[in-house]
């Protein structure tokens, strides 16, 4: 009876530790070769010249961030490249209420060459910038896991959501970007 006992206890125990829920998000982040956080994408579009995408993206640049901040840090015609610094406002419900809990910064790189350009959106690290005590930045998202063991805010759960939140959210811009940049642009002049 007590090795029944003992044998239905160890089941129950793994059988519980397998239900327990993951501190992966729900979407899969895309790792690169080096370890990184990466979103990275060769689109083609065949007969629009690298001028055109180039005015493209930078019109893109300009009005797809209705609710972050983004800085063109670098841009430069003659090689295509536009670089730009993102802060995206983070949200994670909390007892109940949605809360702000910091910003995702990252950097948005567009290439463009002849018929086909490059996106590469890289460099993800939260930043606690709440007044909210007690709240920490989490920094690198690669190295979150560590950064909020045992914190309260943001805690496993809700770097869970986050990082949900930010794959969700970068899949949405990634297709807004190829959507506006397959769009012939219209001029009256």
């Amino acid at each position: 009876m007590k090795k029944l006992f003992f044998l239905l206890l160890i089941s129950s125990n793994i059988f519980a530790q397998s239900e327990m829920p993951t501190n992966e998000p729900l979407f899969p982040l895309p790792i690169n070769t080096e370890g990184r956080v990466s979103y990275e994408g060769v689109v083609e579009l065949a007969n629009i010249s690298k001028d055109e995408l180039y005015d493209r993206s930078r019109v893109w640049l300009a009005t797809a961030f209705n609710s972050s901040k983004a800085i063109i840090d670098f841009s430069d015609k003659e090689s295509g490249k536009t670089i730009s610094k993102v802060a995206a406002t983070t949200y994670v419900k909390s007892l109940g209420k949605t809360s702000f809990i910091g910003s995702w910064h990252y950097t948005f790189t567009i290439i463009v060459k002849d018929s086909k350009y490059k996106y590469v959106i890289t460099d993800f690290y939260h930043v606690n910038d709440t007044n909210v005590a007690g709240c920490k930045s989490v920094g690198a998202i690669e190295n979150s896991e560590e950064q909020v063991h045992g914190l309260t805010c943001p805690n496993r759960k809700q770097l869970k959501e986050m990082k949900t939140i930010l794959a969700v959210e970068t899949s949405a811009l990634i297709n807004a970007l190829k959507s506006n940049m397959s769009k012939k642009s219209v001029s009256d002049f």
